[in-house]
């Protein structure tokens, strides 16, 4: 983001300056401690990532026996998540809706553990027929999955996309703490 890479920049040079000085510097506020949060949290996020991918190909390599069974799933909610965020945070900005800095990571997340899981119950269930119709050709039983499967997989989803979209317009009340600050500083 560009105000935080503002930030950065005049945190590192008031630093310096007044490093230079033999004085010591303090940020303090929203935009210091969103940015200091997420350089702390940089290298955990990115060892949780990267231990959530290799448990993925790991189980899927093991139930499956298929490296490409291990990465289709990650590649199309890769795909997926790249379009999802694009469309959100384009849309933010063609409406002026402005965006929680945590919602691209969000969207992320929650594709990884739907995307993969409806990924699975596909595979899973065509596996099975596969087992149950060994005579019929393997593009056959592939649709035929696809469309019993399909359904209680865009209902689900839809079911997602309705929960998000409620808590996109949900507006929480003030709590009474802050209500009592207002109307005390209004006296």
């Amino acid at each position: 983001m560009i105000t935080h890479s503002s930030y950065r920049v005049f945190h590192d040079r008031a630093q310096q300056e007044f490093g230079e000085a033999g004085l010591r510097t303090g940020f303090t506020g929203g935009m210091a401690d969103v940015v200091d949060r997420a350089d702390a949290e940089e290298t955990t996020q990115t060892v949780v990532g990267l231990l959530v991918v290799g448990l993925i190909v790991l189980i899927n390599v093991l139930v499956f026996r298929s490296v490409l069974a291990a990465f289709a799933p990650l590649f199309a909610v890769t795909v997926v998540g790249g379009a999802a965020v694009g469309t959100v945070v384009g849309a933010a900005l063609l409406t002026g809706f402005e965006l929680d800095p945590g919602t691209p990571s969000m969207i992320g997340t929650v594709l990884i553990g739907i995307g993969v899981d409806y990924f699975l119950f596909l595979l899973f269930r065509f596996r099975e027929e596969l087992r149950r119709r060994p005579q019929e050709h393997h593009r056959v039983v592939a649709a035929d999955v696809a469309e019993r499967v399909g359904t209680a997989v865009t209902s689900a989803a839809l079911t997602i996309v309705a929960a998000f979209a409620t808590l996109g317009v949900y507006q929480c009340p003030a709590t009474s703490s802050t209500a009592g600050t207002r109307s005390s500083g209004a006296q």
